[in-house]
């Protein structure tokens, strides 16, 4: 994949397409016929599969998902009105107008 092949599967920067998974299986089973045994089964073994890396990457990004969220609720309890002294000036002679609409 990156010029050379070590026979682990890396994915680097890109998916990895089911026809490059068959070539490296063709590959594997054909190594595995020049070392197998008659008592070997005919089939390659299954590459060894490590789920630590599918772990890594659920906390990760549980972390900065967590990191994001916190950064908008902080973000957003910080902000003001643009105006607050308009604000309640309005909001003062909206309960005027009601106070003096009640008692007419």
């Amino acid at each position: 994949m990156d010029g050379g092949d070590d026979g682990n599967l890396v994915i680097k920067k890109r998916f990895v397409s089911e026809a490059e998974l068959d070539e490296r299986r063709k590959r594997r089973q054909e190594e595995w016929e020049k070392v197998r045994k008659p008592i070997d089964p005919q089939e390659c073994p299954e590459e060894a599969y490590d789920p630590r890396i599918i772990t890594i990457i659920t906390i990760t990004t549980i972390i900065t998902t967590t990191i994001i969220v916190i950064f908008f609720i902080s973000a957003i309890t910080s902000l003001e009105p643009a105006s607050p002294d308009e604000a309640e000036i309005e909001m003062s002679h909206q309960h005027d107008q009601l106070d003096g609409a009640e008692w007419r």
